[in-house]
């Protein structure tokens, strides 16, 4: 078995997690590099589910962006912690980006900076519920 499906199929049948309690964010990353503004935005909804979704209710301008934000959703969700996090409804609500500034790398850094403040409720506390 190629060992990427190996490791796949380990995250997939551990035990998930799920979120106690439905959380809304909004990451924004910007960066000032020479004369340019690196920039990014996205407001993600995720609440605890049976199973582990993905919706956007909006389409980001550029089909990169579409893959950064999955590629730091998925890798957030399984990878962040020893146990997935997969019981999860996640909706991509709002994707702002900029005509010069934006990136891959900018909207991969902004939805893994609200996927981590989504594993926090607003009191600090851990919203991550352990099987």
């Amino acid at each position: 078995m190629h060992p990427t499906k190996q490791w796949i199929d380990q995250k997939l049948h551990r035990k998930q997690a799920t979120l106690h309690v439905e959380r809304t964010v909004t990451s924004e990353f910007k960066r000032q590099t020479g004369g340019r503004t690196l920039y990014a935005s996205v407001t993600l909804a995720l609440a605890p589910a049976k199973e582990f979704s993905i919706e956007f209710s909006v389409e980001p301008s550029e089909l990169d962006y579409r893959s950064a934000i999955e590629d730091a959703i998925f890798s957030e969700l399984l990878t962040h912690y020893t146990v997935p996090i997969l019981g999860v409804a996640v909706r991509v609500l709002v994707v702002i980006a900029d005509e010069i500034g934006s990136s891959y790398a900018t909207f991969r850094q902004a939805t893994s900076d609200a996927m981590r403040q989504a594993f926090q409720q607003p009191s600090g506390q851990q919203n991550i519920a352990w099987p």
